[in-house]
């Protein structure tokens, strides 16, 4: 997996259907992300089959900007999250770049986590692009709050 943690300061099994073709980002892509805790790098959401997941390595907002080789069709994006020890508000936004240089934000997603109920966020959103060029996914672990930093145990994209 190529990476670039760029500073900015703010399970053995696939997660899905196990038949989805999921493309292979360590191969595909290159990732940035705005911070990295030690032992919870990228390629533990980004990679199937690694095991424990990724982590910003301070509070606040972050993201991860996959930057593909050569524009890809997009079909799928399934992101998850797990979070079992903490009540909190949750926002993340998904924005695509295409090759002719335009931006567009494809969705904005709010989740409440709470230790005694709601521990697992899986989402799975279904899209018709054409020459993708990179996908950013913003997360806000706590909607302003700053007090947790954020998590991703899984993102997988679905080409042509």
């Amino acid at each position: 997996m190529r990476k670039q943690v760029t500073g900015h300061d703010a399970t053995a099994e696939s997660p899905g259907n196990a038949q989805e073709n999921w493309l292979p980002l360590e191969t595909l892509a290159t990732a940035e992300v705005s911070s990295e805790a030690a032992g919870y790098p990228v390629e533990n959401a980004l990679v199937p089959g690694a095991a424990g997941y990724w982590q910003a390595a301070s509070t606040g907002a972050a993201t991860i900007t996959l930057r593909f080789d050569a524009p890809q069709s997009v079909r799928r994006v399934l992101l998850q999250v797990e979070d079992a020890g903490h009540e909190r508000s949750q926002e993340w936004a998904i924005t695509a770049s295409f090759a002719d240089g335009t931006r567009r934000e494809l969705l904005r997603q709010g989740w409440n986590f709470s230790p005694g109920g709601s521990t697992q966020q899986v989402e799975e959103y279904t899209f018709d692009l054409h020459q993708v060029s990179g996908l950013t996914l913003w997360i806000d672990p706590d909607r302003g709050r700053d007090r947790y930093p954020a998590v991703l145990s899984a993102w997988r994209v679905s080409g042509a």
